[in-house]
């Protein structure tokens, strides 16, 4: 007992320093969105958080250059619980905006500088304050419906004046806690809003909307209609060809260094994110690249109210919205075909037609947006986590994930249920789905549901479990994917119930069909995911398999009327399509286009099946028009044009695909190896396959021909390069390509290289950890706080005390080529705690692999951590010198203490240049 508390008492100073070292990783490792959901302005128990320090401001300014000054101002002057009621503007409802998207025409003349200020008169209103209440999101959509009234009545000098107060105490609105842009919006467009004086401001949601002056409603205005220019698409040129037509409504994401903002273009220096402000945008610059913005913090803030704003920074210039009335009749467009077929064998591309006539009696602005993926179907019976042998699996088992910004049916065969009794569906199912943070108030989540239809797929419902009832009130946003009236997706629900979350454990869920007794019922199981979750996600705590089900029965009483038990597809279809637009095998021509009356237009249609793979693979031409979307027009309509697109294999076709290193972390004086990934993605077996290997710097200093005999169709085959010692640190680019094949049918996938840095690191311990052998208590472990990475060599595998009688090593499993260097030195980091001049760890080099010689030991305590550096030359005796290295730790019979953790080993040309 008396050993063991001296141990723990010689450990405290060493424990101290490891926490504090822990302490400061964490506040380290939090994010500024993590920061922004936590509250960041006061803390826990609602005191202020920190003060506001100007001069370290104007320092980060500093050390980033950028070109934009801080002073002081009111904001400044206010505290963090104060600066708090300023940022509160509810951005959920921008996940809308691609579901109410505007079609404005692209203007590729454009001018260099435009200002809305300067555009044959000043047609802005003067700028206002909003004082303490988070009303940016009022005070933003008034200045932009006070300049559209400007410009629509050409009368740059009325300056009307209308009243925020007005919407704060008598719209269905937020007030100062939170603002939705579309509720506002719509109030304008179906309300309207007095003048200033009718219900002057009081910077306070409280004041009744009583206090409005009498027959308000006799001097309101309305707006005509409103649109999203654009969505999470930062796109300048299509925000400036909306801007040359009107003032826009925008929003940004404010840091803490934003409030000080004088003058200049401003790039944040902070990483606190504090809120979002809606602001007018006004103009831009193409020289210096900045948006010019008018704000409501008044005259004092910023250059007298306004802003210029680096492009890209603060999300400016995503989800912008602007006030719009140019509709078209309703459903005037048609076009031809409904839907595109299109087989292709793997590497050709093709352009199909699309005709687009206007049928109606006003002239239609339509743009096109094509959507595709690179997935093929995302349920698949396999026998990952599965309930017995095989289950269905929404997800991708590889990389334990399922694929973003996607929507994936699993539909059941047509069903007759007019004669059923009490029709039931039933299935076991379990979940690891993503729910996000940043939208959790409103609970938008990745997760799944079960449509059901009685007409043969032409209109689905939401079906609600009887048992096992749904945990979300809403998945992803529901016009993220089921907007397109004409879509084989097209859901009849105003809310999007569904299973999010996980549940880790298999249990059964029923639905009642009793309400839908009829010849055409088609049950679909349906999974949703979003572009910010998914394989985006980047942690495995908690893990994001998918969903999982099995054991699918459709009943009446004891008669069994369709079965399905994970084993196969028998009787049930799938359908994948994503909606991320980052792949392009799918492409359309350069729109949106303007169709007069009875005109008739032809678009090409590109498509390319280069970078897939065979298999069928479905994309959707998604068509916005000014054609108002129902009789309120409130937006515009959209329309889905299906692309289908089958891929065969070639005869025969190599694909070189990608560069692999069994040495993740190269390093001088060790053997490297270096290879290539090749598949045969043809139909028929190819033989005497032979590429070229080259390394280079830029000048070649490697070339080789590697050879495989043959690959069977879609056979996957490594082949390495003969091991490499480097003699110099540095870039390196390896590239490996296919020799002339008669029988390969592409070129484009014969090609690929990668670029290398080697250096002197032999490890650092996170990676390649098969280097070394570890034996009588050694061990790699993340428990002992490395110096660079999670990962760090530890005496006792990252147990303390070390235990007593200890002979550990740590010897790395291949020797050092030394010979490439005139003068060598080893370096190693190492921090820890031992019984002083008795438990002792030694570095041993041998020149043979079997005689060792202790170069350097340490022993008692060192807190923090030392490089040790040993020249170690002397082994070096011809160019074909080894040096082989291990470490050793020896304890005695008593007092074990933490031991010693070692980190970043290197070998260095040279001598050393330190001890």
């Amino acid at each position: 007992m008396k050993r063991f508390l001296t141990s723990l008492l010689s450990l405290l100073p060493f424990v101290m320093i490891m926490l504090l070292d822990f302490h400061q990783q964490i506040l380290e490792q939090v994010s500024a969105a993590d920061n922004l959901a936590r509250n960041p302005i006061t803390s826990a128990g609602g005191d202020t958080f920190e003060t506001y320090s100007l001069n370290d401001v104007r320092n980060a300014i500093a050390a980033k250059d950028a070109k934009w000054l801080a002073e002081e101002n009111w904001l400044t002057r206010l505290s963090m619980i104060e600066l708090q009621g300023l940022f509160s503007v509810d951005s959920s409802d921008l996940q809308n905006a691609a579901g109410e998207r505007i079609s404005i025409e692209r203007n590729i003349n454009l001018p260099s500088h435009f200002d809305w200020r300067e555009n044959k008169g000043d047609w802005l209103t003067p700028v206002k304050n909003q004082g303490l209440c988070s009303a940016s999101y009022i005070f933003a959509v008034l200045a932009m419906t006070e300049s559209w009234w400007e410009i629509d009545n050409n009368s740059p000098n009325a300056e009307p004046d209308f009243s925020e107060q007005f919407l704060l105490s008598c719209a269905d609105v937020d007030g100062c806690e939170k603002g939705r842009f579309e509720e506002l919006l719509e109030h304008l467009q179906t309300t309207g809003v007095p003048p200033e004086d009718c219900f002057p401001y009081r910077g306070t949601d409280t004041v009744p909307c009583e206090e409005a002056c009498q027959h308000w409603e006799d001097q309101a205005i309305k707006i005509p209609g409103w649109g999203w220019v654009t969505d999470f698409q930062n796109d300048v040129q299509l925000v400036k060809s909306a801007l040359l037509q009107q003032p826009l409504l925008a929003w940004l994401w404010i840091y803490k260094d934003f409030i000080s903002y004088q003058g200049g273009i401003y790039e944040r220096a902070s990483d606190e994110v504090m809120g979002i402000q809606a602001v007018l945008l006004v103009g831009w610059d193409d020289a210096d690249e900045y948006w010019i913005c008018k704000n409501s913090w008044g005259e004092e803030w910023g250059e007298k109210g306004y802003v210029r704003i680096k492009w890209g920074e603060c999300a400016l210039g995503q989800n912008v919205l602007m006030i719009y009335d140019e509709y078209a009749d309703a459903s005037s467009l048609s076009w031809n075909p409904e839907q595109m077929n299109v087989t292709l064998a793997f590497g050709e591309a093709t352009n199909a037609r699309l005709e687009l006539q206007n049928t109606g009696t006003k002239n239609i602005v339509c743009r096109l947006q094509s959507y595709a993926s690179s997935a093929q179907e995302m349920f698949r019976v396999n026998d990952y986590m599965a309930y017995d042998s095989l289950s269905w699996h929404y997800g991708i088992p590889e990389i334990e994930r399922y694929q973003r910004t996607c929507l994936s049916f699993l539909d059941l065969p047509e069903l007759d249920l007019t004669t059923s009794d009490q029709p039931m569906l039933s299935f076991m199912t379990q979940w690891f789905m993503c729910l996000s943070r940043m939208w959790r108030d409103e609970e938008y989540s990745d997760g799944f549901n079960v449509w059901i239809c009685k007409n043969a797929g032409k209109t689905f419902q939401l079906l609600q479990p009887s048992v096992g009832i749904y945990n979300t009130n809403s998945l992803v946003p529901l016009a993220m994917y089921c907007r397109w009236t004409n879509s084989p997706w097209y859901l009849e629900t105003d809310l999007l119930s569904g299973w999010a979350d996980i549940r880790p454990y298999w249990h059964l869920v029923e639905f009642d069909l009793s309400s839908y007794k009829s010849a055409e019922v088609l049950i679909r199981i349906s999974c949703l995911s979003s572009g910010d979750r998914g394989l985006f996600v980047l942690d495995d705590v908690p893990p994001q398999y998918g969903a999982f089900l099995d054991e699918i029965y459709v009943k009446d009483g004891d008669d069994i009327l369709f079965e399905n038990h994970g084993q196969n597809f028998d009787g049930c279809t799938r359908m994948c399509v994503s909606f991320d637009k980052t792949f392009d095998w799918l492409r359309v021509d350069d729109n949106p286009i303007e169709l007069s009356v009875a005109a008739t237009t032809a678009l090409n249609v590109h498509i390319n099946s280069r970078y897939l793979e065979p298999g069928l693979f479905r994309g959707f031409i998604g068509l916005t028009t000014n054609e108002p979307n129902d009789s309120s027009h409130i937006a515009p309509a959209d329309y889905y044009i299906p692309v289908n697109l089958q891929i065969v294999p070639p005869e025969r076709d190599i694909a070189v695909l990608k560069i692999v290193n069994e040495t993740a972390m190269p390093c001088v004086g060790l053997p490297n190896k270096f290879g290539v990934l090749v598949q045969n993605i043809g139909a028929h077996e190819i033989t005497d396959v032979r590429l070229e290997c080259k390394i280079s710097t830029p000048n070649m200093i490697y070339l080789d021909t590697l050879t495989i005999s043959g690959l069977k169709s879609q056979e996957r085959k490594e082949i390495y390069c003969p091991s490499l010692v480097f003699r110099e640190t540095g870039e390196y680019n390896i590239s490996i390509q296919l020799l002339p094949h008669s029988e390969d049918a592409n070129d484009f996938n014969d090609q690929c290289s990668a670029a290398i840095t080697v250096g002197n690191m032999i490890n650092n311990f996170d990676v390649d950890s098969c280097l070394w052998i570890c034996s009588g208590g050694f061990g790699i472990t993340e428990k002992m706080n490395a110096r660079s990475v999670p990962m760090a060599a530890h005496v006792n595998g990252g147990q303390a005390p070390y235990a007593d009688n200890m002979d550990a090593m740590l010897s790395l499993q291949q020797p050092i080529q030394i010979g490439i260097f005139p003068q060598t030195t080893l370096a190693y980091w190492v921090r820890g705690m031992s019984e002083a001049d008795k438990d002792i760890l030694t570095a041993e080099v041998s020149g043979d692999g079997e005689n060792w010689q202790i170069v350097d030991a340490v022993s008692g305590s060192i807190m923090s951590w030392q490089q040790r550096q040993v020249n170690v030359s002397s082994f070096i005796t011809s160019d074909s010198s080894r040096l082989w290295l291990r470490f050793h730790f020896i304890s005695d019979d008593q007092k074990g203490l933490l031991g010693f953790v070692i980190d970043d080993v290197e070998i260095v040309e040279g001598v050393p240049t330190s001890v």
